[in-house]
């Protein structure tokens, strides 16, 4: 199985329309969370480069599709973020319509990260989100960001209630990582990698 170098990472397109995304029929692995959750320095952080994905201070600033291109093998695709505090209303219904729009279409997605903040746990848009995965049978991981403050047997015990509320699907799957201090970067590294080689 191919071992791929995620420090072999570049960005390689952005795109603003349907019409502007690659054509080249690579495999995608797709970011996708509100928009403060840590999608760019999870970028960073898996790829070992600080600069590589912008990290904004205002949240929902990137409002477009950003494509990393891992080892020349496929891309991290950065979905634009859902909550925007700061863009109109018709400003957050343009940029959801065009994440939705990119789920909806042909494009080779292999796998949908979706990011959702551990001190917080899920929100409405989220699990709006993980329904329409599962009903469109769509392969997705929990990528549970700023998981520093926790530790694992905290971590398992939280996604327990969660699901136990009906927060969340049973045994879902997830990953809890911190982009700051390294925690579960590896762990989605070999996740990604093999779900990659098995296609």
């Amino acid at each position: 199985m191919a071992k791929f170098n995620f420090e072999n990472t570049k960005h390689a397109y952005t795109a603003g329309r349907l019409d502007q995304c690659p054509e080249d029929g690579k495999w995608e692995i797709i970011l996708a969370g509100k928009s403060n959750v840590g999608k760019s320095s999870l970028v960073n952080a898996l790829t070992g480069q600080k600069k590589l994905a912008r990290v904004s201070q205002s949240p929902g600033k990137t409002r477009l599709i950003l494509y990393f291109e891992v080892d020349k093998a496929f891309y991290l695709t950065d979905l634009p973020g859902y909550g925007f505090a700061k863009a109109s209303k018709s400003e957050i219904a343009q940029f959801n319509s065009l994440a939705d729009d990119y789920l909806n279409t042909d494009r080779p997605i292999a796998l949908v990260l979706v990011l959702i903040d551990s001190r917080r746990g899920p929100e409405e848009a989220d699990l709006a989100l993980i329904d329409w995965l599962i009903h469109q049978g769509m392969p997705y991981l929990i990528v549970f960001s700023k998981a520093d403050k926790l530790s694992k047997s905290q971590m398992n015990t939280q996604v327990f209630t969660w699901e136990k509320e009906g927060r969340l699907p049973d045994h879902v799957p997830y990953i809890a990582i911190s982009s700051s201090k390294k925690i579960g970067l590896e762990e989605l590294r070999i996740y990604i990698s093999d779900f990659i080689n098995k296609l």
